[in-house]
């Protein structure tokens, strides 16, 4: 993972790192939600070549349910911006904001990475974390 500039996280993609899409991971976890409150990400993302991702919204904690907002997102070569939403299908005060990256080698970068759960409306900027690894 590189972060050469604030909000911009390049991940590579290797041919060991597996070939399921949660074999690869960026996630942000420590999000409380409650049932029944919108959900909504937005972020700005390319690859070298067109691949999809999975976006989640999940528990941080086995089984990794995941809580509304599951969804794949179409990457391409060039950047494009990305706003998704959902509503939280249960209460937890340990769920994570995942990016399922895996299932190929590839170059994957995201920047502007913002979500907001629950009623207010809002937004938290998403520091580039640690690769979680499965």
């Amino acid at each position: 993972i590189d972060a050469p500039q604030p909000n911009l996280v390049t991940i590579r993609i290797a041919p060991a790192d597996g070939t399921k899409p949660w074999d690869v991971e960026w996630s942000k976890p420590g999000i409380s939600l409650s049932k029944d409150l919108p959900l909504e990400i937005s972020f700005r993302a390319k690859a070298t070549q067109p691949r999809t991702i999975q976006i989640r919204f999940q528990e941080n904690h086995a089984p990794w349910h995941p809580i509304g907002l599951d969804q794949p997102v179409e990457l391409t070569t060039d950047w494009k911006e990305y706003r998704l939403t959902g509503t939280a299908s249960a209460s937890d005060n340990n769920a994570r904001v995942t990016f399922q990256l895996g299932g190929a080698p590839d170059q994957i970068s995201i920047t502007d990475v913002q979500f907001s759960p629950g009623e207010s409306g809002f937004a938290i900027p998403i520091p580039p974390p640690a690769p979680i690894a499965s």
